[in-house]
């Protein structure tokens, strides 16, 4: 009977790669396929426990960094968070402080654990346990943007958010690693840390429809990602650990089959890395799980999603960012190397030791300063990412590491199509613009805008999103400056800017790659509401390889009736004199021209200094806004302007 099913188990997993469908992991993974294929619960095995030898074998500048990390935090007490800390957001909005208090506790615990794995001396084992304890003595593992209620209420079924499984996760790990030297101190702690486990993710995820088993972004790969690691490293009861398995499947079923077959995640890249890249760590889980049994990696849509992110970075740690995403980005180089590996990407490789290299991981811990800098707090690296990274740190350390910078990239259902006037190169102009709607998964009202980069650096921007508060997810979100289409390098149609709705869209999008141009090309006149009376409003974005960049607008209006005007967002200082004639220059001193039509247009100026510590991070200098005005709006024109590199 055994081999009857490993048999039917080959036949299912070999038509994996063949046909997508609904149900496209569980109906290839029914229970009796997953109950012959994943090893028995308590017997998952994918790393090295504490005491092995292989954990002193990470190089020295690993090891030291990571010891004096922990060190730091020795003899500190751990601060309990209290109540009227939790009850912040819903009395300021605000929602960070007492998230960095949260991650910053269980970053302190991860990097006990890598340090006591590393040394092995015993020096750290009551720093883990008090950590251990005290995160097991917290009402609820979520962070309060996402609780129901003012205060968590222990009385009533916990709701499982992102924080919460992520927590479930490092924990399941810390379990795996440590609970035969956590036992020999006392076998109370891993009890009760198992049994925490149990209480807070794998019982009320196994028996609750929350909605994000059946969501479409980030929150259902990445809950079913860290819910799939406790179920791995720590349940017991086999009858319960395939029906969570089975239910995870069900959960990705339904992320998979809304993804388009381009790969493209409207989340952005800095959302790849808990969309696409947790889809594949859950695959990777079940592949380490079966023993390379359960294989999804020749599959062209899951290939797709992983090319997605090289196609998205433009130079240096900047990547596309359209949406919440953010322009700089330190990728989480543990997924991206697992990734590319796992579909034999190498450009996602190459991607990843560039990161690598970048950071210096071969001197510090992985999370570092520049990680902490773009991405918050060193929690939000993934503890499991760090320590399966750690076990293939001399493969990634080595080999080739340019990044692959091409040429163009269309992603079709996506509607975002990038191109730069140099091959494998950060030289000249490179832009990225967008089609596509206004309901897009953390969605701007932005169809049709675009960015534009100059020698590696910023030039016309898309300024991402601000450090999060209430109001970025509520009813007043597009009322914020950096949501609005006015604040994007768009036009505004007799005075109204774009609409938020999936209705409002980009129509006739085609991208064009030539043998000395590339284009984008579409109409945006669907993306604005019925009283911007605009009948149609194509534009043509284009890039020439050896001149310069211009945008040109036709359009047709039903009846002029306000001031019709474009926005250009700009990251660098704008000089503007009398005559009309405009000059940017970028920060690395490098000068540009921009030349339109000055009896169509007049151009105004305009500074915001940013002030928000995510905006900051990327735009310390603040903003300039560039306005073109139609002097005088008639029902029909065109018009278009250029940026040209001045040459000393």
């Amino acid at each position: 009977m055994a081999k009857k099913n490993y048999l039917i188990l080959i036949f299912w997993v070999s038509c994996i790669a063949l046909y997508a469908q609904p149900g496209f992991f569980s109906s290839k993974l029914p229970p009796q396929i997953l109950e012959e294929a994943i090893v028995p619960a308590g017997s998952f095995h994918p790393l090295p426990k504490a005491g092995d030898k292989q954990w002193k074998q990470l190089p020295a500048g690993i090891k030291n960094a990571y010891i004096s990390e922990a060190e730091k935090n020795l003899g500190k007490p751990w601060e309990v968070t209290a109540p009227s800390e939790f009850m912040e957001y819903r009395r300021s909005g605000n929602r960070m402080k007492q998230e960095f208090k949260l991650f910053d506790q269980r970053s302190r615990l991860e990097f006990a654990v890598i340090a006591e794995l590393i040394e092995d001396k015993g020096r750290f084992i009551d720093e883990i346990i008090n950590g251990i304890w005290k995160i097991c003595e917290e009402s609820w593992w979520g962070v309060p943007a996402h609780s129901k209620t003012i205060l968590p209420d222990v009385s009533e079924t916990p709701f499982i958010d992102l924080f919460d499984s992520e927590t479930a996760q490092m924990l399941s790990w810390v379990y795996y690693l440590m609970e035969e030297r956590l036992d020999k101190e006392s076998p109370i702690i891993s009890k009760r840390l198992a049994g925490e486990i149990k209480k807070r993710i794998l019982d009320p995820a196994l028996d609750n429809n929350y909605w994000w088993k059946t969501g479409k972004n980030n929150w259902t790969t990445w809950i079913s990602s860290n819910w799939l690691a406790s179920v791995l490293l720590v349940e017991k009861d086999r009858e319960r650990q395939i029906e969570a398995i089975r239910q995870i499947l069900s959960s990705l079923d339904i992320f998979y089959g809304s993804y388009a077959a381009d790969g493209g995640c409207d989340e952005g890249p800095s959302y790849w890395n808990r969309a696409a890249a947790s889809l594949f760590e859950s695959l990777d889980l079940l592949r380490m799980a079966s023993g390379g049994k359960i294989d999804y990696s020749s599959d062209a849509k899951i290939k797709a999603m992983g090319a997605y992110y090289w196609k998205m970075h433009i130079a240096d740690y900047y990547f596309v960012n359209f949406a919440d995403a953010r322009p700089i980005i330190v990728p989480n180089a543990s997924a991206v190397y697992r990734y590319g590996k796992y579909i034999k990407d190498d450009n996602l490789v190459r991607l990843a030791r560039f990161i690598a290299e970048k950071q210096h991981y071969n001197e510090t811990v992985l999370p570092n300063e520049n990680f902490i800098k773009y991405n918050d707090r060193p929690f939000l690296y993934g503890f499991g990412r760090q320590l399966l990274l750690l076990n293939q740190m001399e493969d990634l350390l080595n080999g080739e590491n340019d990044p692959p910078l091409v040429k163009s990239a269309w992603l079709s259902n996506l509607q975002v199509f990038t191109a730069r006037q140099k091959a494998h190169s950060t030289e000249g102009f490179y832009f990225a613009a967008k089609g596509g709607h206004n309901a897009e998964s953390h969605n701007h009202n932005d169809v049709g805008t675009f960015t534009l980069y100059a020698d590696e650096e910023p030039l016309l921007i898309d300024l991402g999103v601000e450090q999060y508060t209430k109001e970025t997810f509520g009813k007043n979100r597009y009322q914020l400056w950096t949501m609005r289409s006015d604040f994007h390098n768009l036009p505004t149609i007799n005075g109204i800017q774009q609409k938020d709705g999936k209705e409002f869209a980009a129509r006739e999008v085609k991208a064009e790659s030539g043998k000395s141009h590339s284009a984008f090309i579409l109409d945006i006149a669907g993306a604005y509401p019925e009283e911007a009376a605009v009948q149609s409003w194509k534009r043509s974005i284009r890039l020439d390889d050896k001149k310069g960049f211009t945008v040109t607008e036709d359009f047709r209006l039903k009846e002029v009736k306000d001031t019709t005007f474009l926005s250009l967002m700009v990251y660098g200082t704008v000089e503007l004199d009398q005559q009309g004639n405009l000059f940017l220059q970028s920060f690395n001193g490098k000068r540009y021209r921009v030349v339109y039509d000055k009896k169509v247009l007049t151009a105004v100026k305009e500074f915001y200094p940013v002030t928000d510590d995510w905006l900051k991070e990327s735009w310390v200098h603040g903003a300039n806004r560039i306005k073109l005005i139609f002097k005088f709006p008639e029902l029909k024109g065109k018009t278009s302007y250029s940026i040209l590199k001045i040459n000393h």
